[in-house]
């Protein structure tokens, strides 16, 4: 059998980490009380940065979303 991973396959997956690192900050920013503003001060982000990923309204650079793992001590596998 050929394990030949698609295009839309690919995607979903990414799509799907996206998803759990989300998850992951959400729960550590509840966790250490930590507020959207005071992540993006933390991380030297826009406000707006931080809203959007986890709002979900758009996908930052893996280094915007390395920062903020950094600031929250998430361990993160791609």
């Amino acid at each position: 059998m050929n394990n030949v991973i698609t295009d839309s396959e690919y995607v979903k997956e990414q799509e799907r980490k996206l998803q759990v690192i989300r998850s992951e900050v959400l729960d550590k920013m509840y966790e250490q009380d930590c507020t959207k503003h005071q992540l993006a001060k933390g991380t030297g982000l826009s406000y707006h940065t931080v809203h959007d990923f986890i709002s979900e309204r758009r996908v930052p650079k893996l280094d915007t979303i390395m920062r903020i793992a950094r600031y929250l001590s998430i361990m993160i596998n791609l």
